[in-house]
């Protein structure tokens, strides 16, 4: 048995309690940031958390929610590009900008590669900046629970004054598996 597998049979006993949502066109988790969130009450106008659309459908509808008259679209992908194919955000005229970070879908045992600082704060910082222009800013990875959510608590730290505490269990509670080394590993270490 493989240091994969022993993980997995570990993640399985211990298990999660997020439950993954779907639009009507199958786009996974997505919402405005930070939905449903209390600190602050409310929403951030122009700021989306997404998994990767799986459909030419989904795409079309993830357009619907998120373009604004006159607004430019960032989208933040936190995937590499062999876990999805970001084609469709390029054909809207958005700016798509690749910041992948480990655990990779299609690379297992990167739930053991802890993510480089350097790269986690320049996936915040280009939100909050793209945020700071008056662009409508979207981010996330293949399924916006891991990776988005450590960046999506970064970002709520930054912009909204969250406590370390408070954008943990925001993470937590939007899908992030807090069993995952890598990312435990670095929240641990490296956010202050």
């Amino acid at each position: 048995m493989n240091v994969y597998r022993i993980w997995l049979s570990l993640l399985a006993l211990v298990g999660c309690g997020y439950t993954d949502q779907y639009t009507s066109a199958g786009i996974p988790n997505f919402h405005q940031f930070p939905e449903g969130w209390h600190y602050p009450p409310g929403n951030v106008p122009g700021m989306y958390r997404t998994g990767l659309p799986p459909t030419p459908a989904a795409w079309n509808e993830l357009r619907q929610f998120v373009e604004q008259s006159g607004k430019r679209v960032t989208k933040v992908v936190l995937h590499d590009q062999a876990e999805g194919d970001e084609s469709p955000a390029v054909a809207f005229g958005w700016t798509v900008i690749w910041v992948p970070l480990p655990p990779e879908e299609d690379q297992p045992l990167t739930v053991f590669v802890q993510p480089h600082k350097r790269d986690v704060d320049r996936a915040v910082d280009i939100i909050l900046e793209a945020h700071a222009r008056g662009d409508v800013v979207v981010w996330g990875c293949k399924h916006d629970r891991d990776r988005g959510g450590i960046i999506s608590a970064l970002v709520g730290m930054r912009l909204l004054g969250w406590s370390k505490e408070q954008a943990w269990e925001y993470a937590i509670n939007t899908g992030l598996r807090w069993e995952l080394p890598d990312l435990t590993a670095y929240w641990i270490e490296d956010v202050h």
